[in-house]
This record gives C-alpha cells, structure tokens and sequence, in this order.
C-alpha cells in the first residue's frame, strides 16, 4: 500500500477508527501506516486525527484514509462513539506484553459492534518484546470474533505488510464500490 498521492486513479475516503487501551501503541501504529517510522509519541489526550493516501495501483485505486486515533484512558469515553459512528474500518489493538490490555477487547469490540467483524482488525503491537499474551490465545480471540487477526511492533515495523494487506482486504471492495 503506498501512500502517495495520484489523481489519476479513482479516489474514495475511508474513516479509520484505532481503538484500545491506553499505552498499546496505537498512534505509532498510525504514524508507521502513514510515515513509515517511528515516533515515540506522547500520550493521546482524547483524539489525534490524521489522514492519508494510499494507492493501490494493481487495482487502479486510491484511498483517503482519515485515521481517528482515539485514547485509551476511560476519562474520554464519553464521546468515543460518536467518533467511531460512520467508521469503515475499526484497528482494535493490545499490547502483546500487557495482559490487562488483551482483557480489555471485549469493551472495545463494544463500542465498534456496529463495524462489520470483516473490517475490525485484530492487532497484537509490540512483538519485538517479550509477550505476556500467548498467540494462540490472541489467534483464537480473532476467530471466535470473525476478525483478522495480525502481529505488529510499529517500533520495529515488524507485520505491516500484514497490516496493510488487511486494510486493503477490508476496503478495496467499498472502494471499488462493492460490498
């Protein structure tokens, strides 16, 4: 998935939703989909929205993503859902080395039930460490939840081909303009 601009292909715009605890990594995982590096970010204090073109010439289409980032701490929960309504695609993220984080998923499933199961991303951040979640278990959460499932560090840039090419499996149909 590269992301330059060309006006030459057909072009939609994708909402994006990252959602998780607070500190798994979901705004390096963002600005390795849309930098690709990484920056050690502060602490996302309720929401940081950023945007972005990906091109998928093959297909002959581009995509505007606008990525909403939303923090992890409860204090901003109360007006999440209203930034997850009218998302295309939800990233639901954990930290492979905080367990607490994996518990939390159901919350998060949650507050995006109304994103299909297809197009809501299991990611596993921090691969590069030492994992407190065994990934079968996290493999067999995805399973039982209909969702893709995928292994990332955005520290490392460790599984972001696998990443993208979910994100392209998720949306190239609405993109094309089929579901």
């Amino acid at each position: 998935m590269a992301t330059t601009d060309s006006r030459s292909l057909a072009s939609t715009v994708k909402k994006l939703v990252l959602v998780g605890a607070g500190g798994v990594g979901k705004t390096s995982i963002a600005t390795r989909l849309i930098m690709k590096r990484f920056i050690d970010p502060e602490m996302t204090v309720g929401l940081d929205v950023e945007s972005w073109t990906a091109v998928d010439t093959e297909h002959g289409v581009s995509m505007r993503i606008v990525s909403f980032d939303l923090g992890g701490q409860p204090q901003f929960r109360f007006f999440q859902s209203d930034m997850v309504a009218g998302a295309h695609l939800a990233l639901v993220v954990f930290d492979i080395t905080r367990y607490e984080s994996f518990l939390e998923l159901g919350e998060w499933l949650e507050m995006t039930s109304e994103i299909p199961a297809s197009r809501r991303i299991l990611v596993a951040n921090k691969v590069d460490l030492r994992p407190m979640v065994m990934v079968d278990e996290a493999k067999s959460f995805a399973h039982q939840h209909n969702m893709p499932f995928v292994l990332v560090s955005a520290k490392e840039g460790i599984g972001f081909d696998d990443l993208e090419r979910e994100i392209w499996a998720a949306l190239l149909p609405q993109a094309q303009g089929t579901s």
